[in-house]
């Protein structure tokens, strides 16, 4: 791909992803991504409760950093680095056991390395072009791999891996449920990603099926028992929806400015919006699942990225080299909280019972090569 589309890409591989997994949006619900989540079109609301800025709380870029083999040990409230010199580390997911995340970049691959400790080893190697999105089930990983566009799953303890489809344009976040993949397309520029579609496969492979076609720079989705949602990037800045089955796409959001990840529980979807290029007019949003007014969450947060929630919050990267933050906010709106600050470059999330999991993406000029993994418990 062209240094311009990959220097974009770069810069938008931030992650989130979803239960089950789903690097387009966070955890929680029945969905995500992933970094690695879902949405919808209405206008936005002016109204809701906003949160400027945010609060004091837990900060910090250093904590404990497990080298080699060593078992790590963590400060409750301080940051922790579980791997270094990770190359543009984007999505990221846990399970009760280990961290998975994907590094997208010239060298990258797919990545784990247990919670307790010992190091990052490749699930997947560099062979595997471009990884971004990111999903879990109880035994295998499944990611995409865009420049390649192939749609892949391994098990967990690092089986070769399967190809589940080929042949897509640049796929970007997906979920997984019991029976199948979901993905987004984000499209080709010869075709000025007009040939973006909304895309599921069964997690044993066979004939994909084109859920949504024509849809142009989608870059976020999420899943829950029923409907799949995902975000249009660019042009139209909209939150969609409709059945796992198929059907008739719905916009749950519009007038969104350059929504990204996105994350569902069992009444609301959540998403990001990114705002414009380096500026702080990024938003956090919701809408419930069955349509309405959106709500915005926060305000003024600095290019806002990978997001997830849990059964009382929202949490969310603001992405900026060596000036990023990781984010914390009621489900009902309020004041954010600070939980790290001073970070290189945040990118996805993910959460646990107790703890909070995201990837810095590292510098630019370093080719994203400084990238790394944290963990701030308790969350």
């Amino acid at each position: 791909m062209s240094t311009q589309l990959r220097l974009l890409a770069l810069t938008l591989a931030l992650a989130g992803l979803a239960c089950h997994g789903g690097s387009g949006g966070g955890s929680g619900g029945s969905g995500s991504g992933g970094t690695d989540g879902p949405i919808g079109s209405g206008p936005t609301s002016t109204g809701g409760v906003t949160g400027a800025g945010g609060g004091t709380g837990k900060s910090g870029t250093g904590g404990v950093t497990g080298t080699g083999g060593t078992t790590i040990t963590e400060i409750p409230g301080v940051p922790t680095t579980f791997a270094t010199n990770q190359n543009n580390p984007s999505n990221i997911l846990v399970d009760g056991s280990n961290i998975y995340w994907t590094d997208y970049g010239w060298t990258g691959g797919l990545m784990t390395m247990p919670m307790s400790g010992g190091g990052p080893t490749f699930l997947a190697s560099s062979a595997n072009p471009d990884p971004q999105g990111l999903a879990l089930d109880a035994t295998n990983v499944y990611w995409t791999n865009a420049t390649a566009g192939t749609v892949m799953k391994a098990t967990k303890s690092g089986s070769t891996p399967t190809t589940l489809a080929t042949g897509q344009a640049y796929p970007w976040a997906l979920a997984v449920d019991a029976s199948n993949v979901y993905w987004v397309n984000r499209g080709t520029t010869s075709m000025s990603n007009t040939d973006g579609a909304l895309m599921k496969v069964s997690i044993d492979g066979g004939t994909p099926t084109i859920l949504a076609p024509k849809q142009t720079n989608p870059i976020g989705i999420a899943i829950d028992t029923a409907n799949v949602y995902w975000t249009i990037y660019q042009p139209s800045g909209t939150v969609m929806t409709m059945p796992l089955n198929g059907g008739t796409p719905a916009a749950l959001a519009s007038g969104q400015v350059n929504p990204y990840r996105i994350a569902v529980d069992a009444t609301s979807v959540y998403w990001t919006n990114k705002g414009t290029d380096n500026t702080s007019d990024g938003t956090v949003m919701k809408v419930p699942t069955s349509g309405g007014t959106p709500t915005t969450l926060a305000s003024a947060q600095s290019r806002p990225g990978g997001i997830a929630v849990d059964a009382t919050s929202v949490y969310w990267t603001n992405f900026a080299d060596w000036s990023g933050t990781v984010m914390r906010l009621p489900l009902g709106g309020g004041t954010p909280t600070t939980l790290a600050s001073n970070l290189n470059s945040p990118g996805g999330i993910t959460v646990d019972a107790k703890s909070v999991y995201w990837t810095n993406m590292g510098t630019d000029y370093k080719n994203y090569t400084d990238g790394s993994v944290m963990k701030l418990t308790p969350k």
